[in-house]
């Protein structure tokens, strides 16, 4: 077959030796092989392009069905989560207002032991009576003396 471009790529021995040089440069040359080529494959059939965007659609989808209901289904549980997360803190605010304020009970003093302290403002009646049982008398000693 005959080399049809050799005037301007010129005539090259399969070796790499120019036999006769072209009106282009190497460069040149090759960059417009090159378009020609691309040219060709796009003339050859011009919906490769749509046909590989389409593709990768496809093959997200084969690969996991469900993909679209799992991402419409997060929504709503990322939106649980923040309420369920806002419920929480609310709760934990509550408890924890109980303990700095000091009515949380005394779990020493439900026991009897001497040790327990005195209750503060607005502590209810039991851990207020098993204080005072605990601190005024004994059933060994009597009455106690002192603070």
């Amino acid at each position: 077959m005959p080399n049809i471009l050799a005037p301007w790529g010129g005539i090259v021995t399969k070796t790499g030796k120019v036999l006769v040089p072209g009106r282009e440069s190497p460069a040149a040359y090759h960059r417009q092989v090159a378009e020609v080529v691309a040219f060709l494959r796009y003339a050859s059939d011009p919906s490769v392009f749509e046909r590989r965007a389409l593709g990768r659609y496809v093959m997200r989808y084969a690969s996991d069905p469900s993909v679209f209901e799992r991402r419409a289904l997060g929504r709503y549980v990322i939106g649980v989560f923040v309420i369920l997360s806002i419920l929480a803190y609310l709760l934990k605010k509550d408890y924890w207002r109980e303990v700095w304020a000091g009515k949380a009970r005394n779990p020493k003093a439900k026991t009897g032991s001497s040790d327990a302290s005195p209750p503060t403002e607005g502590g209810d009646s039991t851990h207020t009576s098993s204080w005072k049982a605990s601190t005024t008398a004994s059933p060994d000693t009597g009455p106690r003396s002192g603070p």
